[in-house]
């Protein structure tokens, strides 16, 4: 489960930001009470349209906070969708929940991951 989570990306933004942990901790806190939004619409697949941006806002928001995989699965989602089906990429959709549950996981407690 440690690959859902990239621990150098938050390391490199608290360096970023003077080793303040506090305001990378607040990044992730934000990041963890958003992104389950995102994760329904897509499961949900209601709307091409919705599901194009909520995968765009997740991939950016998921490889901010080191959850790469899961911002690659976006990517994936992000990218079929421009072509206004959803068809090719069923599987990757039903794959986010899951990968944002195991980034959810290791998030909650970023700091004990291995580096």
């Amino acid at each position: 489960m440690t690959t859902a989570i990239d621990r150098a990306v938050l390391d490199e933004m608290v360096e970023m930001m003077g080793g303040m942990t506090e305001i990378v901790d607040d990044i992730v806190e934000t990041y963890l009470q958003e992104t389950p939004t995102l994760v329904a619409t897509i499961a949900a697949g209601d709307s091409v349209e919705d599901v194009r941006m909520a995968a765009h806002t997740l991939k950016s928001s998921s490889r901010s906070v080191g959850a790469v995989a899961l911002g690659d699965l976006a990517e994936e989602i992000e990218t079929a969708s421009r072509g206004g089906s959803l068809d090719d990429v069923a599987d990757a959709m039903a794959a986010v929940s899951p990968s944002y549950d195991d980034a959810a996981a290791l998030l909650a407690d970023w700091k004990s991951i291995p580096v």
